[in-house]
C-alpha cells in the first residue's frame, strides 16, 4: 500500500529525514506517483534523499508532484540526489518555483555542461543556498562551469561551501574559468577540489583567485593533486598574502613538490598562524628540515593547530624526536594521527610516547594504528605516561600485530590501582578507547581492561571514580 504509506509520510509531524533508494524496481507509475503525492504533505521534513533510479522520469513527474511540499514546508533544507542523472530537467524546472533550498547534492549525477547551466541559472533564486554538491561528475566541461561562476559571482550568494570532488577537471581553460568565479566570490568558506586532474598551470590559476581580498575560505581540499612547485608557491603566497584557512588538506598531494616546494609552503604556514587542522597523510618526500618548520608551528605559543595527521609520511626515530620536543610544551593540539609510520623503532616510540606526560597537553586523540614498531615495551611506556594524564580519551593501537597480552595488560593498572582507595582515586579516569571496540575481543584485550574503559566512556571523571572505588574495595 504505497499510496497509504505515502499518505502516513504525509501525516506525521516528527520526521526530518526521508532516504529513498531502488531496493524494488517493480513499481509501477502508479505506485510512486501515489506515495508521492501523499509525501508531498508533509511539513515537517527538513530533508529529502532519493538515491539510483528509483523510478522512471519519463513515467511519473515526481519533483512536478512535490511542488506543493517544497512551497509549503517551512521546514525543509536539504536535498540529495545521488546517481541519478534522468530526474536533472525536472529537478531545474522545479527549482524555478520555490526559493528556500539550503543544501543540494547531486553527486554522481552525470551532470552535463546543458544541465548545470540550467541548473544553476533556477538556484540564482535561492539566496539562502548554503551547500552544494556537484561531487563526481565528470562530464561537466567549459560551458558548465562557465554558468557556475555567474551563480558564484551572484552578489546575492550566500553559499559557503562547494564541492567538485572527483570531476576530473583537465582542461584548464575550465580549471580559469572556474578561478575567474572563485576570484569574484565572497561568501564561500569550504572548498573541495579532490581528487582532480587538474594541471599545474590550472593550480595556479585557482590559488592566484585566493588572493582576492574579499575572500573567506577557511577549509581547502585538494587531495590528491597534480601540484608542482610552481603551483605550491602559489598556493604559499594566497596562505601569506590572502586566505587564512583554518583546514588544509593535502593527503598525498604533493608528489611533484621538491624539498624546496614544501620548505616554502610549510613556511607560509607557520607565518599564517591561522591552520587549525592540517592533513600530511602519504607525503613520504617530506624530509627532517620540512618537519622542522612544521616542529616549529607546534612549538610556538602563537599556534591554532588543533588537528594534524602525518600518516604513512615515513616518519623515522629522528622526525619522531623532532615531533615530541615539539609538543612537549603544546597546548592547542588535540588530535594527532601517526598511523603506518613502519621506520620508527620500538625504542623511539618509547621516547616519543613521553608526550603524554605535558601536563598542559590539550591532546584527545593519538592515533598509531598500523604501527609494526610498536611492540610490549612501547606499550607499557605508552600506558604509564598516561598516570597523570587527564586529556587522552583516544589511544588508537589496532591493527599491530607485535602487542601480546601482556602489552594490553599494562592498561589495567592504570585505569584502576587497586593497591588503595587512594591509588584507585588517583587512576586514569579519562582514558575510553585503545582500539575500536568492535575489534578489541579480536586482538587480545582483556576483558577487565575493556570493562574500564567502557566505565570511563558512559560516565564523567567522578562518576567512574566512585564506581571504581566501589567496585575495587567495597565488594561484599
Amino acid at each position: 500500500n504505497w499510496g497509504g504509506l505515502g499518505e502516513a509520510i504525509g501525516k506525521n509531524t516528527c520526521l526530518e529525514k526521508l532516504s529513498l533508494a531502488s531496493y524494488r524496481r517493480n513499481l509501477s507509475t502508479d505506485h510512486i506517483q501515489a506515495f508521492f503525492r501523499g509525501v508531498a504533505k508533509n511539513r515537517s521534513l527538513k530533508e529529502l534523499r532519493i538515491e539510483d533510479k528509483l523510478y522512471n522520469p519519463d513515467d511519473a513527474d515526481v519533483f512536478a508532484i512535490l511542488i506543493t511540499f517544497f512551497q509549503n514546508n517551512k521546514n525543509f533544507e536539504r536535498l540529495k540526489i545521488i546517481s541519478s542523472p534522468g530526474y536533472l530537467h525536472s529537478l531545474a524546472a522545479t527549482l524555478g518555483k520555490f526559493d528556500s533550498l539550503q543544501e543540494l547534492s547531486l553527486y554522481g549525477c552525470k551532470i552535463s555542461d546543458e544541465a548545470l547551466i540550467e541548473l544553476t541559472q533556477k538556484l540564482m533564486r535561492h539566496s539562502n543556498l548554503r551547500k552544494l554538491d556537484l561531487s563526481h561528475n565528470r562530464k561537466i566541461g567549459r560551458l558548465g562551469y562557465d554558468g557556475l561562476i555567474r551563480l558564484l559571482q551572484n552578489p546575492e550568494s550566500r553559499l559557503t561551501a562547494l564541492s567538485l570532488r572527483g570531476n576530473c577537471i583537465r582542461d584548464e581553460v575550465a580549471a580559469a574559468t572556474l578561478a575567474r568565479g572563485l576570484a569574484g566570490n565572497s561568501s564561500l568558506e569550504e572548498l573541495n577540489l579532490s581528487p582532480n586532474d587538474i594541471t599545474g598551470r590550472g593550480w595556479e590559476a585557482i590559488f592566484m583567485a585566493f588572493q582576492n581580498p574579499n575572500c573567506k575560505l577557511e577549509s581547502l581540499d585538494i587531495h590528491p593533486s597534480r601540484i608542482d612547485d610552481a603551483a605550491a608557491r602559489f598556493l604559499s603566497n594566497a596562505l601569506t598574502n590572502g586566505i587564512t584557512l583554518k583546514a588544509l588538506n593535502l593527503v598525498g598531494s604533493c608528489r611533484e613538490i621538491t624539498n624546496a616546494g614544501w620548505q616554502e609552503l610549510f613556511e607560509s604556514l607557520r607565518s599564517s598562524n591561522s591552520i587549525k587542522e592540517l592533513n600530511l597523510a602519504g607525503n613520504r618526500r617530506v624530509t627532517a628540515n620540512e618537519w622542522q618548520i612544521i616542529c616549529s608551528i607546534l612549538s610556538s605559543p602563537n599556534s591554532a593547530l588543533e588537528k594534524l595527521d602525518v600518516s604513512g609520511d615515513g616518519i623515522n626515530d629522528e622526525v619522531a624526536s623532532l615531533l615530541m620536543h615539539a609538543l612537549a610544551n603544546n597546548n592547542r593540539l588535540k588530535e594527532l594521527s601517526l598511523c603506518r609510520n613502519h621506520a620508527v623503532t620500538p625504542t623511539g616510540w618509547v621516547a616519543f610516547s613521553s608526550v603524554l606526560q605535558n601536563p598542559n597537553s590539550a591532546l584527545e586523540k593519538l592515533d598509531l594504528r598500523w604501527n609494526n614498531g610498536i611492540n610490549d615495551e612501547a606499550v607499557h611506556s605508552f600506558a604509564n605516561s598516561l598516570t597523570d594524564n587527564s586529556s587522552l580519551k583516544e589511544l588508537l593501537l589496532a591493527g599491530i600485530h607485535g602487542i601480546t597480552a601482556n602489552g594490553w595488560a599494562a592498561f589495567l593498572p592504570i585505569l584502576c590501582n587497586d593497591s588503595s582507595i587512594a591509588a584507585t582515586y588517583g587512576s586514569n579516569h579519562t582514558l575510553q578507547e585503545i582500539m575500536y571496540a568492535c575489534l578489541e575481543a579480536f586482538s587480545g584485550v582483556p576483558e577487565d581492561v575493556s570493562s574500564l574503559l567502557r566505565l570511563n566512556h558512559e560516565n564523567s571523571s567522578s562518576q567512574a571514580v566512585r564506581l571504581k572505588i566501589i567496585k575495587t574495595h567495597f565488594r561484599e
